[in-house]
């Protein structure tokens, strides 16, 4: 028998909303400040996916699905203008030095 979970109509709106952009990181203002995304308690959403794991909370107001583990972008996306500093040996391999 296959487990079924339960989810609400936000939640599920909101699934199809990053699923149709391709949105993996992201940010409670960004979702907020969109407009074609319509959830009245998005706050409250969040909090639930992320209680049943869907979401993964990376800092206050900062979200990731629960499979997405690129540190180096959840690393940029972490610090303001932030820059990732690869080792020497990974720039004279690409050829760019």
């Amino acid at each position: 028998m296959i487990n079924k979970i339960k989810i609400s109509k936000d939640e599920q709106k909101l699934i199809h909303f990053m699923d149709e952009n391709e949105i993996d990181i992201f940010t409670y203002q960004e979702l907020l400040n969109n407009k074609d995304l319509k959830i009245s308690g998005l706050h409250l959403t969040l909090e639930s996916m992320s209680n049943r794991e869907f979401i993964n909370i990376i800092e206050k107001g900062k979200y990731c699905r629960h499979n997405f583990r690129d540190e180096y972008v959840i690393g940029n996306y972490l610090a303001y203008d932030g820059i990732i500093e690869l080792p020497l040996s990974v720039w004279k391999r690409s050829g760019i030095i």
